[in-house]
């Protein structure tokens, strides 16, 4: 009978505000143990922000948190080091480029212990021309040899899976979607959302407010068409401080009555704002898999997306849109949405909820993840969504 597995997750943030890795990874953690078994060790390894242990359910028994830096890195590798005795033990390090994410997978390699390395978009092209000076010079001179010392990557989409092969990793790499929390996100009935205003259609972007994710294009397009009975909700976390530069720009446009900004919200709000709405918009230039859009659609929205995401299901199966990048198609796409009536928006959202919940299920990816953490340590035949 084999030995349980000693499963270490390291991430340097799970601020859930940040959104991506930072939301993703305390929910992995917590469906792995869920799925590991008993004598099984899953552990998340990341600053012990207090607010953060209520973002999961029992979360609180399977972090081991730190303190803020410097002592934070000190803290991190005593951890790190004070489990590579383990005999069957695999560390998942999450997103690339932080100092912390290039110091674990070091010490860990150094110590001859089997790692993997979830990228979460950070070497998608866009990302990777952000800053890409500084990235392509840290690319070669370390980063890239511990990607290539990793025993496999694990992508979160077909298109973050072919982004990855186009850099030569040299490295087996994992399709496993991430998933989503149905039974929290279950729809809440329009009558139900407090802050519903008859006779106003809603339609919603929730993410960061970030340049990345083509919200100056979504207001360029909202700005050539004007539609009397709709309103967009902006909500999100201001990131380089973008929000500014789009206030001034619906000020430009006149706007101030059909777009607002709010802030970051979670939980129950997260959810009123997904009732209130009958459609998400996410215009992305990138995203490598795009939680909020399984989010949306497990809470039976239909969703908006474009070519820059890995969604081109969305219209498959009849719940949402996959468009080019920019302005001219969000018009054409736009107007469409716009005379569409809310039953079949409605309908679209029942749809898309159905799909999410036969393919996008944390249990689903945390059993995915223990097959390609036991053929780390075991051998065998590889799994078959595991490419070289």
């Amino acid at each position: 009978m084999e030995k349980p597995i000693t499963n270490i997750h390291s991430v340097a943030s799970i601020a859930e505000r940040l959104g991506g890795v930072s939301s993703v990874v305390p929910r992995m953690v917590s469906a792995l143990a869920a799925e590991a078994g008993s004598g099984a060790i899953v552990e998340l390894c990341a600053p012990g922000i207090p607010n953060d242990l209520a973002i999961v359910p029992g979360l609180g028994g399977t972090l081991r948190p730190t303190k803020s830096l410097p002592a934070y890195y000190l803290d991190h590798f005593k951890y790190i080091q004070g489990h590579l005795s383990a005999e069957r033990i695999v560390v998942h390090d999450h997103g690339i480029w932080h100092s912390l994410n290039v110091a674990t997978t070091y010490v860990t390699r150094s110590n001859k212990i089997p790692y993997v390395i979830s990228p979460h978009g950070m070497l998608e092209p866009w990302a990777f021309a952000h800053r890409s000076m500084k990235k392509k010079f840290f690319w070669h001179l370390i980063q890239r040899s511990l990607i290539r010392g990793a025993s496999c990557l694990v992508a979160s989409s077909k298109m973050e899976h072919d982004n990855i092969k186009v850099l030569d990793a040299q490295v087996p790499i994992a399709l496993i979607p991430f998933g989503a929390d149905l039974e929290d996100i279950r729809p809440i009935s329009v009558e139900d959302a407090k802050a519903k205003r008859p006779g106003l259609r809603t339609a919603l972007f929730l993410s960061r407010i970030h340049p990345k994710k083509g919200l100056a294009e979504l207001i360029d397009a909202w700005a050539h068409l004007r539609p009397p009975d709709w309103k967009l909700r902006i909500v999100g976390p201001n990131e380089l401080d973008h929000r500014s530069q789009l206030e001034r720009l619906v000020n430009k446009y006149g706007l101030r009555q059909s777009i607002s900004f709010e802030d970051f919200k979670s939980g129950y709000e997260k959810r009123q704002c997904l009732a209130e709405a009958e459609i998400l918009l996410l215009p992305s230039h990138s995203e490598n898999f795009g939680v909020v859009v399984v989010e949306a659609l497990a809470a039976g929205l239909p969703v908006l997306t474009t070519t820059g995401t890995p969604w081109s299901a969305l219209p498959r199966n009849g719940c949402g849109w996959w468009v080019d990048m920019g302005a001219g198609a969000l018009v054409t796409t736009l107007r469409e949405i716009f005379n569409t009536t809310p039953a079949t928006l409605k309908l679209m959202g029942e749809k898309g909820r159905e799909w999410v919940s036969t393919e996008y299920a944390w249990p689903m990816a945390a059993k995915r993840l223990l097959q390609v953490y036991g053929w780390i340590l075991d051998g065998g035949v590889r799994p078959d969504f595991v490419y070289a």
